[in-house]
């Protein structure tokens, strides 16, 4: 690609997919990736809601350049390409703190190798350069045009005032773009009046996208935007823009007239101008950053890398619920994602010991329809116990699927394979793309049905939003079998203690949130300290609290969890902050869920709930022995 800026939506489509090598040649013919085609799409209509769908983002561009009033700029297809790959960001996010946590307990630095079926070569990297990689794609994918902010506005405005004393401006009613402005025949100067106005237009236009008065525009300062954007419409809303065209009209002419020079304007106006990135320069900046991350070998891959990542999350969980996993890298400090059988970690269950492995493969029991020799899931967990084999070993099978559509045949004769060859296992296979579980089980053959599950929509992003993989993986492998007649109560003012998990409080939230915090508060009228599960105090599963923090989440999208193992306190308030102070907690944005053994309650924040930037969820109460939810309400 050239320095030059494209000069439509359709052309720098082509060059992304030229460039990417994306558009590959099959059987002499044009052929897409489809996923990716699909993304953008999906990305492109969410953003521009009047476009219709079509079979592919070259036909929808195409359709739409026809219309004659062409919806999608360059700008606009370029962020539909980066948000269509939010969730490769949060997937590499992902398995890169999986490999930190692996890296942590070792005594040399880690690398990471990633061997992948059919592929001859194998993806090889440091976790500090898999770390730049992750460090460098996100600052790609939140990259967007910035408008001026409302400081330069007010600078700009009153850097044209100085030239022009004495004389108020007028106000402007809507956002109509700037008339063009007559030329003055000095060069510098014209193109700093060009820049002016084309600066005012995307100001106004991204106004007039929300409202199409300076009253409306006030009224739309939703929740969602940043203290940015609302700085940005409240100088709008006070005449900002108006002072400026005013001001410049004026200016110009003084300048024609030979009453001003036009080079004091310049020398004025340029620092607070050379600070802002026009929008050619973002459009040509981030295209080819675009193409370097399209060509970066770990996205040419991201098919095969999703099982790395499903596999972070069973690393995980293990992790979170054992707290005794090790990784198990060579001894060169790899860290072996290989086709082929690797021991990747290993962990102690309630008196046994666990490995995990990835693509181990042992014998095949039956006739399968797909299979003639083995088997071999990309993950499995096994019993370690050298009376058995592998299959009678494995208690846990965990296949992954990339598909934009599941495929009956493959899915089921996978799971038939895999529960039928291990006898002691539940058999998980995870998809990308939808998979109906009801419908899928159903057509398999075993008997063995209620070992299998089918997880459709196991993204990286979703995962964020709804441990959906996670809470299954852990209701799989992690459940408590203590007998409650043996535990005994050590504190005679607590509650009868309940075995297992008690239960748990997960708040979620979107990235138009910076970093919250749940607590989890035990009000004690005897005591002057107040035991608390935050941040600040993540507690402990094992003795008091009886309640930990899982992880605390410092941005958005986000989760965090208390897992409470014990009621030991006769209440819990639960309490909400946006620490950050980003953004505002409404129900489109944040939720907070509780469960109570098999009883799941969702919360959303309403306005009696909410004080500055704390949200009061509510009170979990222990009545005769019991615990009792209660949402938050205003005395």
């Amino acid at each position: 690609m050239n320095g030059l800026t494209v000069v439509s939506a359709q052309a720098l489509w082509r060059e992304l997919l030229s460039g990417a090598g994306i558009e590959l040649k099959l059987k002499r013919r044009p052929g897409r990736d489809v996923q990716f085609d699909h993304q953008v799409q999906q990305a492109l209509l969410a953003s521009v809601p009047s476009l219709v769908a079509h079979p592919s983002v070259e036909a929808l561009l195409k359709a739409d350049a026809r219309s004659g009033l062409a919806q999608v700029s360059v700008e606009t297809l370029l962020v539909a390409v980066l948000t269509s790959q939010r969730d490769f960001g949060v997937m590499m996010k992902d398995i890169l703190q999986t490999l930190a946590l692996a890296e942590a307990q070792g005594q040399q630095p880690l690398s990471v190798s990633f061997r992948f079926k059919n592929v001859s070569n194998p993806i090889k990297s440091t976790l500090e350069a898999f770390r730049q990689s992750v460090e460098r794609l996100e600052r790609v994918l939140v990259s967007r045009y910035e408008l001026a902010s409302a400081v330069q506005l007010w600078e700009l405005r009153n850097s044209l005032k100085s030239f022009v004393p004495g004389v108020g401006s007028t106000k402007c009613e809507g956002f109509p773009q700037v008339l063009p402005m007559p030329a003055t025949q000095h060069a510098e100067f014209d193109h700093v009046v060009l820049r002016l106005a084309q600066l005012l237009n995307d100001l106004r236009s991204w106004c007039g996208s929300m409202a199409s008065s300076r009253d409306g525009l006030m009224a739309s300062r939703l929740p969602s935007l940043s203290e940015v954007d609302r700085a940005r419409i409240s100088a709008t809303h006070d005449q900002v823009d108006a002072g400026i065209e005013f001001y410049l009209r004026s200016i110009v002419e003084g300048v024609r007239q030979g009453r001003l020079a036009p080079q004091d304007i310049v020398a004025s106006v340029t620092p607070t101008l050379d600070a802002l990135t026009t929008r050619e320069q973002w459009v040509d900046r981030t295209r080819k950053e675009l193409l370097d991350l399209l060509n970066l070998p770990l996205w040419r891959k991201r098919h095969e890398l999703y099982s790395v990542w499903v596999g972070s999350v069973l690393l995980q969980t293990a992790a979170r619920r054992t707290e005794s996993l090790q990784f198990h890298p060579d001894a060169n400090g790899v860290l072996s994602f290989a086709f082929g059988g690797s021991r990747l970690a290993s962990y102690q269950w309630q008196g046994e010991q666990y490995d995990v492995w990835a693509e181990l493969r042992s014998d095949l029991i039956g006739t399968s329809k797909k299979r003639k020799v083995g088997i071999q899931p990309d993950f499995r967990i096994l019993r370690v116990d050298s009376a058995g084999d592998r299959n009678s070993n494995t208690r846990f099978v965990l296949e992954c699927k990339h598909y934009l559509n599941a495929s009956r045949g493959n899915f089921t004769v996978a799971a038939d394979d895999y529960a039928r060859s291990c006898p002691q296992a539940d058999v998980f296979v995870v998809n990308h793309g939808p998979a109906d579980h009801a419908a899928l089980v159903a057509a398999n053959e075993v008997l063995a049905v209620s070992r299998i599950r089918y997880i459709g929509e196991a993204t990286a992003e979703m995962e964020r939003l709804q441990p959906k993989l996670a809470t299954q993986i852990e209701n799989a492998l992690f459940v408590e079998t203590l007998d409650v007649a043996a535990q005994t109560l050590t504190k005679d003012t607590g509650p009868q203690l309940t075995s297992g998990r008690a239960g748990k409080v997960c708040l979620s939230w979107s990235a138009a949130l910076g970093d919250l915090d749940v607590a989890l508060n035990m009000p004690q009228a005897s005591l002057n300290e107040q035991p608390s599960v935050s941040y600040a105090n993540r507690g402990d599963l094992e003795r008091s609290p009886y309640a930990r923090l899982v992880q605390d989440v410092m941005t958005g999208p986000g989760m965090e969890v208390i897992d409470i193992s014990y009621w030991y306190y006769r209440r819990y308030d639960i309490v909400v902050t946006n620490y950050s102070k980003v953004g505002e907690l409404t129900a489109e944005h944040v939720c907070c869920t509780v469960t109570l053994g098999t009883n799941v309650h969702t919360f959303y924040p309403k306005p009696v709930q909410l004080e500055a930037n704390r949200w009061q969820v509510g009170r979990i109460e222990l009545i005769n022995g019991k615990p009792t939810l209660f949402e938050f309400e205003p005395e």
